[in-house]
């Protein structure tokens, strides 16, 4: 945020030798350059999610087979293999939260760390 003050400070001087180009380069470089840690965590975030998504798929459709065949087999009342079924497919939605609230608390752990380290 210095650089913005300094820029309004400067005005005109900037507008004066014609640097308003150059201040503004530096000024999304510098953006850029701040942005790109909450990039890497929006890119973790999804790679995380498409992976508890494909795991929470495998369990559906293990959970699945295996109603089928209990249902054949154990001739499991098709009641409970509805609400099986209907529960096992939240999982994903349980995986991703579960997931995603470890990880906060990991990055706000991180932060007490480094707070610690400083004083």
């Amino acid at each position: 945020f210095s650089l913005v003050s300094e820029a309004i400070d400067g005005l005109m001087s900037i507008r004066a030798f014609d640097k308003m180009g150059r201040l503004s380069e530096m000024f999304h470089s510098r953006l850029e350059w701040n942005n790109r840690p909450k990039w890497y965590q929006v890119f973790a975030n999804r790679w995380l999610g498409v992976k508890m998504d494909t795991l929470g798929c495998f369990i559906v459709l293990i959970v699945g087979f295996l109603c089928v065949f209990g249902f054949q087999i154990e001739r499991l009342s098709a009641n409970y293999v509805g609400l099986i079924l209907s529960q096992v497919l939240s999982i994903t939605s349980v995986l991703n939260r579960l997931m995603r609230s470890i990880t906060d608390v990991e990055i706000q752990m991180m932060s007490v760390e480094r707070i610690q380290k400083f004083i």
